[in-house]
């Protein structure tokens, strides 16, 4: 799959047909795909890594909501839903990386 995140509502396919996505979504199949609500907009999410150890993509941005729950900047992913990391961070995530040996993600 392919994952991709930013400052973006909606996704319009060639076919014309328009699917809401707020801030990430999922490539699949010839398509976006909303992973949840998404990320609270006007915010948005500036970089995603994924965890093989925790099955699950971290997220990183600007964002102070992840599927109508709260964080602070970066959440993850898994089985549609997104959760609070920790207490997440004070300031935007500009970039997260996942250290699969340990399962720590570095942002």
């Amino acid at each position: 799959a392919l994952y991709f995140t930013g400052d973006f509502h909606k996704f319009v396919k060639p076919s014309g047909e328009v699917v809401n996505v707020s801030g990430v979504a999922e490539w699949f199949e010839g398509g976006p795909v909303a992973l949840g609500q998404g990320i609270a907009l006007p915010a948005e999410g500036r970089t995603l890594d994924y965890s093989s150890r925790k099955a699950g993509l971290y997220i990183g941005g600007s964002f102070n909501q992840a599927n109508g729950e709260s964080v602070s900047r970066l959440t993850l992913v898994r089985e549609e839903q997104m959760e609070e990391v920790d207490k997440g961070v004070s300031h935007t995530v500009y970039a997260a990386k996942v250290h699969e040996a340990s399962g720590s993600v570095y942002v």
